[in-house]
């Protein structure tokens, strides 16, 4: 099997990377916009964070994706992406925050050709689909907010090594994406 990386983009967000195993988490990343400052001449800058509790501003949202691809510790991943759907301006920034994201590490997911068979190793669920699959509920039941603090819940009880970020909603969230990957991946390959 293949390790599994999942991502809750967004200018606040959070991805995973489990591991072969599909339970252990081998990185985590969760970072957040910052304010504007003097010192940074005006310009946002992003605090991103790690398990360890290992702290790190990134100037743009594109170094934080930057920096997950040269801190990941795996060479190649399933790669799992919340699926962007919907108009309007929210849709826009999470679509733009995604794509600078998701720049620096889809060569993660597609340089290993020997393990795939048919399809891809990318995957971009609608949160519906995932969050039905991993956490058992549907849209209706609880909302994005409900769906985030059940994950808080839930994550903890089958996934290690998240450290300090295992508090954070969006890394949470993440976790069940890369699970959900990994799943999706284990019924391809047929394991």
């Amino acid at each position: 099997m293949t390790a599994s990386l999942g991502i809750d983009p967004g200018v606040t967000g959070g991805a995973v990377l489990l591991a072969p195993d599909g339970v252990t988490a081998l990185q985590a990343w969760g970072w957040r916009r910052m304010g504007r400052s003097k010192k940074r001449a005006g310009r946002h800058c992003w605090r991103v964070m790690a398990p360890s509790g290992l702290e790190t501003e990134a100037p743009t949202l594109s170094a934080v994706g930057a920096w997950m691809a040269y801190t990941c510790p795996v060479p190649t991943y399933v790669l799992t992406v919340e699926g962007l759907f919907g108009r309007g301006e929210t849709l826009r920034i999470l679509g733009e925050s995604a794509g600078v994201l998701y720049s620096h590490l889809e060569l993660g997911a597609l340089n290993d050709l020997s393990e795939r068979k048919a399809g891809t190793l990318e995957w971009r669920p609608r949160s519906r689909t995932w969050r039905s699959d991993i956490l058992g509920i549907s849209e209706s039941q609880t909302g994005a907010d409900g769906a985030e603090a059940l994950a808080l819940r839930t994550v903890p009880t089958w996934c290690s090594g998240l450290g300090e970020l295992a508090t954070n909603g969006h890394v949470a969230e993440a976790a069940c994406m890369a699970r959900w990957g990994w799943l999706k991946n284990r019924a391809r390959v047929g394991a």
